[in-house]
């Protein structure tokens, strides 16, 4: 009976720190989100998987064949969190398997990416649902030398943004270019997608009106004068319920 409670106490203290601090990826982590704060962004096959070496590094190197490449350089291989060290964030993509990578600058000079950053399948129905495709196509050719650093994503989630009720446009998106004086007022907006100009005066209002300029106070970005956001928004609701928040 003793050592039967001693074994459950000792898988005790195995499994509750990895319960205690498992890894969260954020429901407000948008594509556009993602991109702005990644130094690479591409879809890309798994090829080979090595060992982690040495056995206690938390990343795994892993070989690559570049599909889509939406940001930064050509690469032929990434380092993953993950493999055989247990890491709460950390992910195994087996070889051949196709994922969207978006990948954070690891020891200076490799790519890195982990759970958060590398579950999303473009084989998957997702995916074209949500147009994720579409929207990587706009920001590769409006934001690919962009880079902020966002640690919250909530911190450009458009709280407050009064959805318009329009049932068939559920599924629209808008990505919305901002940018700002080193003072945070609104120096232009630029809109990438084809809003109408009903959605663009209500953007225009919502972000030199309503929108908190004090919550970007903690981003960094690597533009000298000001700074330039990416906003993705799902402007339209199939409920009469339209604030966002």
């Amino acid at each position: 009976m003793m050592r039967a409670n001693f074994l459950f106490l000792f898988l005790l203290i195995i499994i509750l720190p990895k319960i205690g601090y498992g890894c969260i990826c954020s429901f407000l982590s948008t594509t556009s989100v993602e991109y702005q704060r990644s130094a690479f962004v591409a879809t890309v096959k798994i090829v080979k998987n090595y060992k982690n070496i040495p056995d206690t590094n938390e990343y795994y190197k892993a070989d690559i064949e570049i599909i889509d490449l939406y940001k930064g350089k050509k690469i032929s291989s990434i380092y993953i969190l993950g493999g055989e060290v247990y890491n709460s964030c950390g992910t195994f993509i087996p070889e051949g398997e196709t994922r969207l990578i978006f990948g954070t600058v690891y020891k200076e000079k490799y790519i890195s990416t982990f759970l958060c950053g590398s579950y999303k399948k473009p084989l998957e129905a997702y995916y074209k649902r949500d147009q994720i495709g579409d929207k990587l196509r706009l920001l590769k050719k409006h934001a690919s030398k962009h880079m902020v650093n966002i640690n919250n994503e909530v911190l450009l989630y458009p709280v407050n943004f009064n959805r318009i009720y329009n049932p068939d446009s559920v599924n629209y998106f808008s990505l919305v270019k901002v940018e700002l004086n080193r003072d945070r007022s609104v120096k232009a907006i630029r809109y990438l997608t084809k809003d109408s100009q009903k959605l663009k005066k209500a953007y225009e209002y919502y972000f030199k009106n309503q929108f908190d300029w004090r919550r970007i106070e903690r981003i960094k970005s690597n533009q000298a004068d000001g700074i330039t956001l990416f906003f993705e928004i799902n402007p339209y609701t199939n409920s009469n319920l339209s604030p966002m928040g």
